[in-house]
């Protein structure tokens, strides 16, 4: 009897989000799952069985105009295509994994299924902002043969879109996640000292809160460091590419006292110091499935502030440091009352979450096995 092989197919693993397929496809090794990753062109890790077929080009690029986006969406949609292509004769088990662009998804989705591939999702983001689900959403997911999700706020959120008969297909294993030492490289690391050093006071301790998203409680955030900001003794950095907020909000944020914006792409290094740095990294979140920002700080011993969605409960039950999604009032009391922690007492909250992550860790070999045994 032939072995079940399974194709992953996951475009964005650039840099420190290849964390996620390395790790993974570790785990499914030892657990004896014959598989193989189609990842991104700029895929750091030197990981078995990856196959670099996303954005040859663009992601050589970091700064992208609307030129080089509509490239990349060719590059995303070839590469499908080309995996598709093999598929058909291979006939492997396909795992689509659903972060990224949607319309190259829904497009593989279907043409493995006209062609009578077996084929499930891997389900980053369970629905959209505001737990809406689109019709196309909602169509891939009732015709998938397996649907894997890897907290139980995405499972519980699935189980609500779904009628019963897709229910018993969605599996759940703990978020795979390796270090990102192996992909930092030395002299980019010092840029990035020099960058942090030259917008953050060096007498300054800051806040991080990184991709500003709506849905990450961008405006939750801004509400709650107006209240305090002129008490505050640190200073708020929000980096990373701006996703939906609306232009007006933006302005205001640019407004605020002690705040600082990197509104670009991070490196890698940048990352990984910004967070390592950080006084305490700010997680207002209002919805969620998966943060990999939290396992990021729990793997660099990073302190957090979390609002009390129900992933950020799985891991920390009872956290201090937590507070009611959307109540900004409640967020600046967190964030002055952060400012008074002494070393031991922030050790305490750090070595919480890294043990909640450890403790997930330990199952993962065994839960990615029992999943993918049972496909």
């Amino acid at each position: 009897m032939k072995k079940k092989e399974f194709w992953h197919i996951y475009p964005g693993t650039v840099g420190a989000a290849g964390a996620y397929a390395d790790a993974l496809q570790k785990a499914l090794r030892e657990a004896g799952i014959k598989a193989f990753f189609f990842v991104s062109w700029a895929f750091k890790y030197n990981t078995e069985n990856t196959i670099k077929c996303f954005y040859p080009i663009t992601d050589k690029i970091p700064n992208r105009g609307f030129f080089l986006k509509i490239v990349r969406g060719i590059e995303v949609v070839f590469g499908m295509l080309a995996v598709w292509f093999l598929a058909i004769f291979r006939r492997p088990i396909i795992v689509l994994h659903t972060a990224g662009p949607f319309f190259s998804v829904f497009i593989m989705f279907f043409l493995c299924k006209i062609f009578c591939l077996k084929v499930g999702l891997t389900c980053h983001d369970v629905a959209t902002r505001n737990k809406e689900m689109g019709k196309l959403r909602l169509l891939m997911l009732e015709r998938a043969n397996f649907l894997i999700v890897h907290s139980f706020s995405a499972k519980k959120l699935l189980i609500g879109f779904l009628n019963d008969n897709v229910k018993n297909r969605i599996k759940y294993h703990p978020f795979p996640f390796s270090s990102y030492d192996e992909i930092i490289e030395p002299a980019k690391l010092r840029e990035a000292e020099d960058v942090l050093r030259n917008i953050i006071p060096c007498d300054k301790d800051y806040f991080l809160f990184t991709g500003p998203r709506m849905c990450k409680g961008i405006e939750t955030l801004k509400n709650a460091w107006e209240i305090n900001s002129r008490n505050f003794k640190s200073v708020l950095l929000i980096a990373g590419k701006w996703g939906d907020v609306p232009r007006n909000l933006i302005n205001e944020i640019k407004k605020l006292n002690n705040c600082v914006i990197l509104d670009r792409y991070l490196t890698n290094e940048e990352f990984y110091l910004f967070i390592k740095k950080a006084k305490f990294i700010v997680l207002p979140y209002l919805e969620y499935s998966h943060s990999s920002v939290l396992i990021s700080c729990a793997h660099l011993k990073a302190p957090v502030i979390t609002s009390n969605i129900a992933l950020f409960e799985q891991y920390l039950p009872g956290y201090p440091m937590s507070f009611q999604k959307g109540d900004s009032n409640a967020l600046s009391k967190i964030l002055k009352k952060s400012e008074i922690l002494n070393e031991n007492e922030i050790d305490i909250l750090i070595n919480k979450l890294n043990k909640s992550v450890k403790k997930e860790n330990s199952l993962l070999i065994k839960e990615v096995g029992e999943v993918y045994h049972s496909l």
